[in-house]
């Protein structure tokens, strides 16, 4: 691959892992967690220059989030394990709040009960904090090795795009499969409907 399609490359990877960063800020507690450990994931991967083969993914999640998530480094790789192979909490035991308001309130907060308190808004908020250091790092031209790891995870796995796909609906707003199917015109029986970009991934 040329050098002039790196910049290109990185332009693709950005915006469809920023289409995951706005649906982070506009999911759920949860949910936001599992999509952000899965982002890490895939950072990772381009970080480590994963091309889909062999094991060590403990070893490239671990090395992305020192550099890149250092505060939550020693214990983000077993809650994800725990968010995204059984939707668990117990080995880490956390009590996961959204709320910054409550932090506002209570800022030296660090359990309650037996539990720890994982402030979610904090650890969103460092999440879009290391996606814009990494891409900031990755679009500096002299940061050969990291580009080089970057080309190869994109090269190997690709990284999923959105496309556009054209339908067309009729009057009652159902898609129609068949232009035979269509609403006709009156007298002239030509077909017609609405057309409608429907929003793909691939």
């Amino acid at each position: 691959m040329s050098k002039s399609s790196i910049p290109e490359a990185i332009t693709i990877v950005k915006k469809s892992l920023s289409n995951q960063i706005e649906d982070i800020k506009k999911t759920s507690t949860m949910s936001s967690l599992i999509l952000s450990v899965c982002l890490v994931d895939t950072l990772s991967g381009f970080y480590c220059g994963y091309e889909g083969k062999g094991k060590g993914h403990e070893k490239r999640f671990n090395k992305f989030t020192k550099e890149f998530l250092p505060e939550y480094s020693n214990f983000l790789h077993d809650l994800r394990n725990n968010l995204v192979h059984s939707f668990s909490n117990r080995d880490l035991n956390f009590m996961f709040i959204l709320n910054q308001d409550f932090f506002d309130a209570f800022p030296n907060i660090e359990r309650i009960l037996s539990m720890k308190v994982f402030n979610v808004h904090k650890f969103k908020e460092a999440i879009y904090s290391c996606f814009e250091k990494y891409f900031g790092l990755l679009e500096e031209s002299e940061n050969l090795d990291l580009r080089a790891n970057f080309m190869k995870r994109y090269t190997a796995l690709g990284i999923i795009k959105d496309r556009i796909l054209p339908v067309m609906r009729n009057m009652e707003g159902n898609i129609v499969s068949n232009i035979n199917n269509a609403d006709k015109m009156p007298t002239t029986n030509i077909p017609f409907g609405t057309i409608e970009a429907l929003k793909t991934k691939n």
